[in-house]
């Protein structure tokens, strides 16, 4: 008899392989991707719910889903074969990320003070740099405007591991989209900002755009 007809095959779920170790390599399923994303983004609270027996696997699994060397996830924003009505959707979804997943489980250290492994703070402080969603990028995607409204949405977040994550992103969109910073800056309210470095990061922003 042939044991193999006794074998279990598991196929593992996208949870499942996003939250695998990241010095791991894994196929996530073409086929699904784009409803597999569109779903975690639009109820990010689903994999935290996953990976509450083993928090560091939510660290993890977005790290995997925003780096762009990890996976092809956030590429999907970009893509030219998705509508652009869905493209803007799932940039708008960014929101979500940011206030059900990283505001509440994000320690409150600026990126200067974080440590090795500190997964699910590196993504967000390094959003901006990991994402494939650079201004070169975005514009001919149509999803700029929308990559703006999710650095605004992040200035008015709690937790300061947001706020440094918009800051980082108008740092590196400056050049290319100063009139669209400008905007975005234009409604923090700089001179509230309770932490130093980013109050002084911010007007160090509006100098250069001649906002302040």
């Amino acid at each position: 008899m042939n044991s193999d007809n006794n074998v279990s095959h598991h196929t593992m779920t996208f949870f499942e392989l996003l939250s695998r170790d990241p010095t791991e390599q894994i196929a996530l399923s073409e086929d699904t991707l784009l409803q597999d994303v569109s779903h975690l983004l639009e109820n990010p609270a689903d994999l935290v719910a996953y990976c509450e027996s083993h928090p560091k696997r939510l660290g993890w699994a977005i790290w995997r889903l925003c780096d762009s060397s990890s996976s092809d996830c956030l590429r999907l924003l970009t893509d030219s074969q998705i509508p652009e009505e869905t493209r803007c959707q799932l940039t708008d979804n960014l929101k979500n990320l940011f206030s059900k997943l990283f505001d509440p489980h994000c320690d409150q250290v600026l990126q200067g003070s974080l440590k090795k492994g500190q997964y699910l703070n590196i993504a967000c402080s390094l959003f901006w740099d990991i994402a494939p969603l650079g201004p070169t990028t975005a514009r001919p995607a149509g999803i700029a405007d929308a990559c703006a409204d999710v650095m605004r949405f992040q200035l008015t977040i709690a937790n300061l591991a947001c706020r440094e994550s918009a800051l980082v992103g108008i740092e590196h969109w400056i050049d290319a989209e100063p009139q669209l910073m400008a905007a975005v800056l234009k409604d923090y309210d700089v001179d509230s900002e309770p932490v130093a470095e980013l109050q002084k990061r911010a007007v160090y922003l509006s100098g250069l755009l001649g906002t302040k």
